[in-house]
């Protein structure tokens, strides 16, 4: 066996870790992009989805004007409430007698990681104060996702 024999061996070594460190190099740097763009994904289905919250508490208040002024709740035209456009949602407003009232979003498609979301307010015209509750179906992931719509209900 040749001296040089020795050296070949350690330059195909050499040669060997170095493709194994570029392997593992890139698929860290494919790991951390998938990671940055799930939260970007995250982010954007967020702010797409407070939406809701807005919507949510402009028919509260339209509600509550009306019940002031009339004392029963309204239809959603009789308040003048009018469900803004979206991609995402699919808003519905129900009269289900005098005293109460159904506002309802439900998801067109997955939004972020919330599959099938729907969230809705029951409000119910009492005296002396009004009775929100809120509810959201569809999991955690489409609670997280806007994780201040149960303020919106006062029990």
């Amino acid at each position: 066996m040749k001296k040089s024999d020795g050296f070949a061996v350690k330059i195909v070594y050499y040669m060997n870790m170095k493709r194994k460190i570029i392997f593992v190099a890139v698929l860290g740097i494919a790991l951390a992009v998938f990671v940055i763009l799930d939260i970007v994904r995250q982010d954007n289905a967020k702010s797409t989805a407070a939406q809701i919250v807005s919507s949510g508490r402009t028919w509260i208040r339209l509600q509550q004007t009306y019940v002031k002024d009339v004392g029963t709740v309204g239809s959603a035209q009789r308040i003048g409430y009018a469900a803004p456009e979206s991609n995402y949602f699919e808003y519905r407003t129900i009269l289900n007698d005098r005293e109460t009232a159904t506002w309802t979003a439900m998801l067109k498609e997955p939004l972020g990681r919330c599959q099938e979301g729907i969230w809705s307010i029951v409000f119910t015209a009492a005296q002396p104060k009004e009775i929100i509750r809120v509810e959201i179906r569809g999991g955690e992931n489409c609670e997280a996702l806007v994780s201040n719509f149960r303020e919106l209900g006062n029990n």
